[in-house]
């Protein structure tokens, strides 16, 4: 396992902007969400933000506390809090369209934020990633140890011992990890049910959502039975895939995640 160690947080608790933004005069905004350890200069991601700018809209590319240099700084609701504080900037500058796309974890969040808060008009879940269901399950040695993280966290939350800072495992493709935070944090972004389940939160999505997903993601198979076909009906929803993996996917679907928005904002 690799125990992650944060390097600081950025002044203030705000996030930064990895990318410029379109002309002042834009009517549609999106902000994009990197994957899990990742940082907004992934290049899959970085075509999307590309995409999204050719087709007229704001776009934002923040560092998330759940970069390699964050990770994982306080529970998903300072997450959530960023995402509001950028959106309400997008709303000032005149977006009158407010879009999210995310990546891996950042897919996750993105859905979570959305049903938790309201106020996005699309979603573009990118081979989304982060399942706590399949943490607790324990299948397979890494997941395993993820499990035990939760029982251990459930149980010092239970005992009144919720901001004790411990190590707890984390899985991220397959990559066995490590890292030190508040018992209650780490139950916040691990609980199934929690704001960062998507099995949970799919059925809550408040807008039309956009699933794009890699043949070759391990989560594709499952991706219309536990996702996609759990969405609240809405005939603007759309399915994505592409003959990719979970770093990949991003990419692929660039182009349609700019179509599927600039649809959304006429």
């Amino acid at each position: 396992m690799r125990l992650i160690a944060r390097r600081g947080v950025l002044a203030g608790g705000l996030v930064s902007l990895a990318t410029s933004v379109t002309a002042q005069t834009a009517q549609a905004a999106a902000l994009v969400l990197h994957g899990k350890q990742g940082t907004p200069n992934f290049p899959p991601l970085r075509a999307v933000a590309m995409a999204l700018e050719q087709a007229g809209l704001r776009v934002a590319m923040p560092e998330m506390p759940w970069s390699r240099s964050r990770y994982l700084d306080g529970p998903p609701d300072k997450a959530f809090d960023e995402i509001a504080t950028l959106l309400a900037g997008f709303k000032r500058a005149g977006a009158a369209k407010i879009f999210l796309a995310g990546h891996s974890i950042g897919a996750t969040a993105a859905l979570g934020y959305a049903a938790a808060r309201g106020g996005i008009d699309g979603l573009a879940l990118l081979a989304l990633g982060h399942v706590p269901t399949v943490y607790l399950s324990g299948i397979g040695p890494i997941n395993a140890t993820v499990r035990d993280g939760i029982l251990r966290a459930r149980g010092l939350v239970a005992g009144g011992k919720g901001e004790a800072v411990e190590e707890f495992a984390d899985n991220n493709q397959g990559e066995a990890l490590l890292v030190r935070m508040r018992a209650s944090d780490y139950l916040g972004y691990f609980e199934p049910g929690g704001p960062m389940d998507p099995q949970a939160q799919i059925a809550r999505a408040p807008c039309p959502v956009l699933w794009a997903i890699g043949t070759r993601d391990v989560l594709y198979g499952s991706s219309r039975s536990l996702y996609f076909d759990r969405l609240p009906r809405d005939p603007r929803h759309a399915f994505f895939e592409a003959d990719a993996d979970h770093r990949s996917l991003p990419q692929a679907a660039a182009p349609t995640t700019a179509t599927f928005f600039k649809t959304l904002s006429a």
